[in-house]
């Protein structure tokens, strides 16, 4: 259960890495593998009754209205294409129902901190913006 004010985010994208596989799985699970892939490569941030029809939450206390966002395509575009590559490789494993082994998710993981789009994610997290180079 959670309250109509709440938001749910995904912001691995968003700081150039890719996300744990628990999340993956869990998400991928819950939401489906389209809608959880396209959950982390844009960062998405769901209010509650996004999250409620995802499938990520079950209850939502309040009614207000749901606003959707017309941001995707130019945060996509703009964003660190490393951590999409490692995001849609570990969301591509669980489609075609392989199971990727530890190692080479922390490899793929240690790989995509290593990249300047990842320091820059980093750095610019708390001010809301990062210029990612694709490198």
């Amino acid at each position: 259960m959670i309250a109509k004010s709440a938001r749910i985010a995904s912001a691995f994208a968003r700081i150039g890495f890719t996300p744990d596989s628990g999340s993956t799985k869990t998400l991928t699970a819950r939401m489906g593998p389209a809608r959880a892939k396209r959950f982390f490569l844009l960062a998405e941030t769901l209010d509650a009754d996004a999250a409620l029809s995802g499938r990520l939450v079950d209850v939502v206390v309040d009614d207000d209205a749901v606003a959707p966002s017309d941001e995707h395509r130019a945060r996509a575009a703009a964003g660190p294409t490393e951590a999409y590559r490692g995001i849609s490789g570990c969301l591509a494993g669980l489609e075609q129902r392989v199971r990727k082994p530890a190692g080479s998710r922390g490899r793929d993981a240690g790989r995509v901190s290593r990249t300047a789009d990842a320091r820059e994610g980093i750095k610019a997290f708390q001010e809301n913006a990062a210029v990612f180079s694709g490198r």
